[in-house]
């Protein structure tokens, strides 16, 4: 299914771009075993917004971040963050394997791409079923402005029974 996401990345209309550097993190290396809790660190060069995507292996794309009313939460330029998502908890249900985590930042506050769900699976939170596919919410989230500096970064974990 990465392999599968990745090519279909690739194919979006705007490149992903790097107007400026940002570093993202796990409290673990790669592989993550069910119960365990997932934390995430995240640094810029630059003052900017954040929108979070997690991929489970189902291909659904959850918004850990924002949650509602942190569209407007700006990360200062060379601080480190750490827990910046509600408690996280890695689940088997539906299954386990490869994942990853999107990050897309930019000097303007987040919007998130249309077509989510509140509620996804009973996840509590806000996401994209597999069903809309990963091009159409890159192609939304890349499609910012020319004038906006924005970046994107991914990281792949495991998740293991």
């Amino acid at each position: 299914l990465v392999e599968k996401i990745e090519k279909e990345a690739a194919q979006t209309e705007n490149p992903p771009s790097s107007d400026f550097e940002i570093t993202l993190k796990l409290n673990k290396d790669t592989n993550f075993g069910e119960g365990d809790p997932l934390e995430i660190f995240f640094s810029s060069n630059e003052d900017c917004y954040l929108s979070l995507l997690y991929q489970d292996v189902e291909g659904n794309h959850y918004i850990i971040f924002p949650g509602n009313g942190q569209q407007k939460t700006k990360f200062r330029a060379g601080k480190g963050y750490t827990n910046i998502t509600k408690p996280m908890e890695i689940s088997c249900y539906p299954g386990c394997g490869a994942e990853m985590i999107w990050a897309f930042a930019s000097d303007r506050p987040v919007t998130l791409p249309e077509g989510y769900v509140d509620n996804l699976n009973g996840s509590g939170l806000r996401g994209y079923p597999p069903d809309v596919s990963i091009r159409s919410i890159l192609n939304q989230h890349r499609s910012i402005k020319l004038s906006v500096k924005k970046t994107e970064k991914k990281i792949y974990l495991t998740t293991v029974k």
